[in-house]
């Protein structure tokens, strides 16, 4: 994302799909094998995703996104 956007719209635009390649990135992730680490790891993950979500979705309906 650039640090000063041309215009509210591309600041937007930009974050959202850097929400996107989050998410995508999350959802890409190879669990680990230890099952202590992989049960926080897995637990901040969903915690983010679902975040990331919600930005997104909140971008959507500020900007009229679908």
């Amino acid at each position: 994302m650039k640090i000063l956007p041309s215009s509210p719209t591309t600041a937007n635009k930009e974050m959202f799909d850097d929400l996107k390649r989050l998410v995508e990135g999350i959802d890409r992730r190879v669990p680990r094998l230890d099952p202590l680490e992989e049960a926080v790891i897995s637990r901040e993950s969903a915690e983010l995703r679902a975040r990331a979500v919600s930005l997104m979705r909140a971008i959507d309906e500020a900007t009229g996104r679908d």
